[in-house]
């Protein structure tokens, strides 16, 4: 089979430019369209309180927050291992501190020690542990 140079080669899918401009405005009135309906419907409920819609006292207490960590134990060339268990003790301490709930997941790298010890440092920090995946399928 024939290569053919790069320079010949042409997109499957060409919208051309007087399409692709009428759908960008088509967009943009959409937009600013439904900002506009948000924006009348919020001003008209701020004048009449019965439309208003309260949310209890106590609603903000017990709202709750979760962090997610992606790409444990890390993404990219390792830092050296102190650096790593350092900085992931560090991010422990500070969602510790907060009590905010945690869920790691976790990159696949075979059987290299480091990633274990990361892992391990994780879930004895009380964090949910899950698989990342390597091909975000």
């Amino acid at each position: 089979m024939r290569r053919r140079s790069t320079s010949t080669l042409r997109p499957v899918c060409r919208v051309p430019r007087a399409r692709r401009n009428r759908r960008a405005r088509g967009v943009t009135f959409a937009f600013v369209l439904a900002l506009g309906i948000s924006s009348g419907t919020t001003q008209r409920s701020a004048q009449q309180p019965g439309l208003q819609r309260r949310l209890p006292d106590d609603s903000i207490s017990t709202f709750r927050v979760a962090i997610t960590i992606d790409d444990v134990p890390w993404h990219g060339p390792w830092p050296g291992d102190t650096t790593l268990a350092l900085r992931t003790s560090q991010l422990q301490d500070a969602l510790r501190r907060y009590r905010a709930p945690v869920a790691a997941f976790v990159n696949c790298r075979g059987n290299d020690p480091r990633v274990e010890r990361v892992i391990r440092q994780w879930e004895r920090g009380g964090a949910t542990i899950g698989n990342h995946t390597t091909g975000h399928r």
